[in-house]
Formats: structure tokens, sequence, C-alpha cells
């Protein structure tokens, strides 16, 4: 078993030493990442620290390792603007441990950005809706898997990704509401509608629990 963790945003890693100690995964990351988990107590022969460049092969699945968004202070910026959204009102507790702990889950501009391929098929998983301005990520990847999370550029932000993967299946992400007040039920319907008229024939994939999706 293995975890390819993108960041060290709040929201993905908290769990992650619980899931790691019990399960006796892998976890794949960045430097930032893996010295937050080993003070978090996560078995040490348990974290493997990947970079940009990096290729790992987990039995027919290969994985390239890019560099994601490089912009680091944004994630810290963008929790504080929702610690100040009335969603805190919701979820007292979250919110006075997030105020508390914030600033030590900067990533540190260490987004990485995942392409698996597999019988010829490459899903591309990027860590957040920006990428890096240099580098070559994979395009007409048969899956982007896209996280559709955050405000006001919201939708503008995932259109500009998938303008530039120009991928043949779009799986939303990270719509749901899994880490108030750091996330929000995001309404994916605008995003729908920008598409539809855009890329008519983008088959665009709401994922249900337990329910699995398959590339067309």
């Amino acid at each position: 078993e293995n975890i390819l963790l993108t960041s060290s945003r709040i929201e993905r890693i908290h769990n992650i030493p619980l899931i790691v100690n019990t399960s006796g995964a892998t976890v794949y990351c960045s430097h930032t990442p893996a010295a937050i988990l080993e003070k978090d107590r996560t078995y040490p022969d348990l974290i493997a620290v990947v970079k940009p460049g990096l290729s790992l092969v987990f039995g027919d699945i290969h994985v390239n390792v890019l560099k994601g968004d490089p912009d680091s202070g944004r994630d810290i910026s963008y929790g504080k603007h929702r610690l100040k959204s009335f969603h805190s009102l919701r979820c007292p507790g979250n919110a006075l441990f997030l105020g508390t702990h914030l600033s030590r889950y900067a990533d540190a501009g260490e987004t990485l950005c995942y392409s698996m391929t597999s019988e010829g098929r490459t899903i591309l998983v990027p860590g957040s809706l920006g990428l890096d301005a240099d580098t070559d990520y994979p395009k007409y990847a048969d899956m982007l898997v896209l996280p559709y999370q955050g405000d006001d550029t919201l939708i503008n932000d995932a259109v500009a990704l998938i303008d530039r993967i120009c991928p043949r299946t779009v799986l939303l992400d990270m719509f749901d509401d899994s880490c108030p007040p750091m996330t929000r039920t995001s309404s994916t319907k605008g995003l729908h509608k920008v598409l539809q008229a855009r890329y008519p024939e983008l088959p665009v994939v709401k994922p249900r629990a337990g329910k699995p999706v398959t590339l067309l």
C-alpha cells in the first residue's frame, strides 16, 4: 500500500500518521510534509521523500513526480481567509485548532503533481489548481483529477488548468466539505455550465462514494 501526498496542507496531512501507522502503508512526499509527519510520530521507515524528476514504479503503475504550484504563500493566506469566514462559526473546535496550527502546515513551495501511467493510460493528479509555469506536464492526459476547492476565482482557475492540460476526461475532486472551515462544499454546476459551452465533448465526472469511475 502506498500514499502519494501532494502537499502539507492540513486537510490532506492531518490524518496521515494514523492511516500510515495503522496500515503500514508508505507515504511518498516532499521534505516539508515528511518533517511534519515525523514530528507527528509517523514511523520514519514508512516515509519516503521524493522530489520533481523522480520516477516511481508500483507493479504495472509508473509514476512521474512533477513540480506543482510553487506559490506556497497562497495556502496560508487562503487558510487565514477561511478562518475569518462565517463557516468557522459552524465548527468552532476545528477553527480553534486551525488558528493555532495553520502556519505549521505551510508547504514551502513544495506542492507536487503526480503523473501516473498504466496500460497505456495516463492520469494526472495535481496538488492544486495552480501549476508551475516551466514544467512540462503531460498534455491530453486520459484523466485529470481536478482539485475543485477555492473561493472567488475557482471556476477561472479550473478552466485555466483544463485549457493547459487538454484532458480527455475530468474527474472532480475535493469539492466536498471534508475539513471545515479550511474547506467548503463547492457547487460544481457553474463549472459544468462553462465547460459544456467550451468543451462540449469533454466528460466531467462527479464521483460518488462507493461507486467506481471508469476511463472511457
